[in-house]
């Protein structure tokens, strides 16, 4: 079964009847699998900026002497976990 066939019948990628909003995927290979790597340039053209900066670094390490907990997030293949409604896709 191929990379594609097998997100496919995840549910993972699915067919949209929205064309507006398609990019196109490449799949590179990486070790014995593949990368998913989306072109959103297309995407990006359509949005609209948001012109508010980042905050700083140095003000945002400060804000965290004293915490007693400290968590980090594993954001690997985050982007096939955001859910959308059927109405979107």
């Amino acid at each position: 079964m191929s990379y594609i066939a097998g997100l496919v019948d995840a549910g993972v990628l699915v067919e949209s009847e929205c064309r507006d909003y398609v990019s196109p995927i490449t799949l590179p290979p990486k070790g014995d699998s593949f990368r998913f790597c989306l072109d959103l340039t297309i995407l990006n053209s359509m949005l609209i900026r948001d012109h508010y900066p980042l905050s700083d670094p140095t003000q945002l390490y400060g804000k965290l002497l004293g915490c007693n907990f400290l968590a980090s997030f594993d954001f690997t293949s985050g982007y096939l976990q955001a859910p959308f409604v059927a109405k979107v896709m």
